[in-house]
C-alpha cells in the first residue's frame, strides 16, 4: 500500500481553517471583538507571536476574577500596561476562638512530644538488650 504524503503547507492550511474556527469561536462566544491572525502565527515570526502574546497577557489580566460572561477588553495598545496591584497588609485577628484554638494545639504538641520521649526511650531500651545479646552471641 503507498503512503500519500502531502506537502507542509496544506498541513497549515488545515491546521489554519481548524485552529481559526475554534479560537475565533471561543472569543465570539465571550463577545471578544478580537481578530486573531492564525496565519501570521502559524508562520512562527517572533513579531507576530509575541504581540499576540502581549495582548492574550492584557486579557487574562483583565479578565482575572470576572466571569467569562462579563469580559470587557479594550484592543488600545495603550492599555497594555499592567498596573500593579496594591499590597495590603494581614489583618491582625485576636478573637477568642482563634487564642482558644491555639491553645488546644499547644496542649495536643506537649501531649505529643511526651509520648515521643517516651516511645523513644522504649526503644533505646530494647536496643540495648539486642546489643547485649549480640554481644553475647559473638562470645559464644
Amino acid at each position: 500500500m503507498l503512503t500519500v504524503e502531502s506537502p507542509h503547507y496544506q498541513n497549515n492550511w488545515f491546521l489554519s481553517s481548524i485552529t481559526d474556527q475554534l479560537l475565533q469561536g471561543g472569543f465570539t462566544k465571550i463577545k471578544e471583538s478580537k481578530n486573531v491572525p492564525i496565519d501570521r502565527l502559524i508562520k512562527g515570526k517572533f513579531q507576530d507571536n509575541f504581540e499576540f502574546l502581549q495582548w492574550f497577557k492584557k486579557f487574562y489580566d483583565s479578565s482575572e476574577g470576572q466571569s467569562s460572561t462579563s469580559l470587557d477588553v479594550n484592543n488600545n495598545k495603550d492599555n497594555c500596561k499592567t498596573k500593579p496591584r496594591p499590597i495590603t497588609a494581614p489583618k491582625e485577628t485576636t478573637n477568642e476562638g482563634s487564642l482558644n484554638a491555639l491553645k488546644d494545639l499547644e496542649e495536643e504538641k506537649s501531649k505529643l512530644t511526651e509520648q515521643m520521649e517516651a516511645i523513644e526511650h522504649e526503644r533505646n531500651f530494647y536496643y540495648g538488650k539486642l546489643q547485649m545479646i549480640e554481644m553475647l552471641c559473638n562470645e559464644s
